[in-house]
């Protein structure tokens, strides 16, 4: 009852400036909702001026009344509601005349903020009697305010040289540098406002090239924020972030797979180059090339000193026996790293599985930086934004909805948004992944700014050897056939500590080998 009376006086004003103003009406009518004005018949009389301007893209003035008559006539509104009407109409002849219209819609804004506030707390204090606390959190956490719609840009000639200067520097800031070729294939993309999204089969890594990205910008000075949704429980995460750390296993199995590869080349392993820097020969009794160098053979050195026509490229493993990782070891880990004073921060963020709605990844994001004393975080990674929670009962409109956040999200914090998805069941049928891999929605595509395929096929699986591929990238130029091929071990911790270049024909239509 209280709004009604403090705000009648104000929703005439209003009602008036609707009928009466051009500029005005073009102003509020895509601000203007449903309930915002607690008067029935003022409601009513703002729909009519809106229905003449949607029509005649203009404010109704002198011609409301024949509008209105109009109306009557068609029978769109019954004799009551038009006598009430007429009434609210009325009162027009005693509003003053129109002397600041850029006042009276300060004023409109301000009047129509404390009421759709009003109305939301309204709205949860229902939804929290009915025991509905989480319905009634997220209302609140996603909720916009109405604001004042401001002209941010200006004519592209009209940006002063600092201004100028900014554009080029803000779109080359690389968040994350790389090396060797992975960082030719993936530098270009990990900017800052730039969207990345990883695709792969299941099973084939996503989450620790998520982990791996992660740390690598940790290690370099970055803020990240790493947002798992339920794909691993956080201890898993946390294990895995650590594994990488300490160059090791957490599980006493895979103590025996560890090994390191080295770049090298086919001559220094056949022994037949008289340039390489060591001697001897990987060859074993099948004239093959043995993946593991010979216990005890410590004269062997992998070489890649020609990088020229002689230089044949190859890859050398040698086996490596590192400490299991343990608390004790994780301990000596925190304090090396604190030691270091190297700034960067990787906060881990866990979500059971479908749970995490953009809206309340929104608000963490938020008072993380808070918490950190952060004006923006960095870089932010989603693992498996697929699990996230449904934003729709139409479930590829929800996935639709949930990428745009996402992306809008690169832009609202200013920062590199990373994260992975699944490809269709149809892409096991070919050896490479290609952009007719999507699962769900292609808009998802349609929403990124990078997309890179992770390719790998189960002998390479058990080799721990993965093949990057750019399927897409909207600032840079790029080739899906060039690919990265990337020699990593798990048991070490990490998927990538040799990366080289690697052709590929386009994705033929063969049987996966599963």
């Amino acid at each position: 009852m209280e709004l009604e009376e403090v705000g009648a006086p104000i929703e005439s004003r209003i009602v008036f400036l609707f009928a009466s103003s051009d500029e005005y009406i073009e102003e509020m009518h895509s601000v203007y909702k449903f309930g915002m004005l607690s008067g029935k018949y003022a409601t009513k009389v703002v729909g009519l001026c809106l229905a003449f301007y949607k029509k005649f893209n203009t404010a109704p003035k002198e011609k409301l009344g024949q509008f209105f008559e109009n109306a009557i006539a068609l029978k769109k509104l019954t004799p009551e509601v038009a006598a009430e009407m007429r009434i609210v109409m009325a009162g027009f002849a005693k509003e003053p005349p129109i002397t600041d219209i850029e006042f009276e819609i300060a004023e409109t804004y301000a009047y129509f903020q404390s009421t759709s506030l009003n109305l939301i707390a309204i709205e949860a204090q229902e939804l929290i009697k009915e025991g509905k606390i989480d319905e009634a959190r997220e209302l609140m956490q996603d909720t916009d305010t109405v604001q004042s719609i401001k002209v941010l840009g200006s004519d592209v000639y009209d940006y002063s040289d600092e201004e100028i200067e900014n554009i080029f520097k803000k779109e080359d800031e690389r968040v994350i540098h790389l090396n060797g070729y992975l960082g030719k294939l993936l530098n270009d993309v990990l900017t800052r406002n730039a969207y990345v999204a990883f695709m792969g089969r299941g099973k084939v890594g996503k989450s620790n090239w998520m982990i791996y990205l992660a740390r690598m910008a940790r290690n370099q000075g970055r803020r990240v924020i790493f947002f798992g949704t339920g794909d691993l429980t956080k201890n898993q995460c946390i294990k895995r972030i650590l594994q990488g750390d300490g160059k090791t296993t957490a599980n006493p199995e895979y103590l025996e797979m560890q090994r390191v590869p080295y770049l090298d080349c086919v001559k220094n392993q056949k022994g037949i180059c008289f340039e390489r820097e060591g001697d001897g020969s990987l060859l074993n009794e099948w004239n093959e090339v043995d993946p593991y160098l010979p216990e005890g053979e410590s004269e062997y050195k992998p070489c890649c000193k020609c990088q020229d026509s002689k230089f044949e490229q190859s890859v050398t493993y040698k086996r490596v026996k590192r400490p299991l990782l343990t608390p004790e070891l994780t301990k000596k880990l925190k304090l090396g790293w604190h030691a270091s004073n190297n700034g960067g921060k990787l906060h881990i963020e866990h979500h059971p599985l479908g749970t995490l709605t953009c809206a309340e990844m929104r608000s963490t994001i938020k008072r993380v930086c808070k918490m950190y004393g952060w004006d923006n975080p960095d870089v932010v990674i989603v693992d498996q934004a697929d699990t996230m929670a449904e934003e729709h009962k139409d479930p590829r409109a929800g996935v639709n909805i949930r990428w745009r956040f996402l992306r809008s999200f690169a832009d609202i914090f200013n920062c590199l948004m990373i994260t992975n998805t699944q490809s269709n069941s149809s892409a096991f049928d070919f050896e490479d992944l290609s952009l007719q891999s999507f699962s769900e929605d292609k808009r998802k595509i349609d929403n990124c700014s990078a997309l890179i395929a992770i390719n790998q096929t189960i002998e390479e699986r058990a080799e721990n050897i993965w093949r990057l591929a750019a399927l897409l990238k909207r600032e840079a130029v790029y080739d899906e056939r060039h690919q990265c091929k990337c020699y990593g071990c798990l048991a070490l911790g990490t998927p990538n500590i040799v990366s080289v270049h690697h052709f590929a024909s386009p994705p033929k239509p063969k049987p996966y080998n599963r």
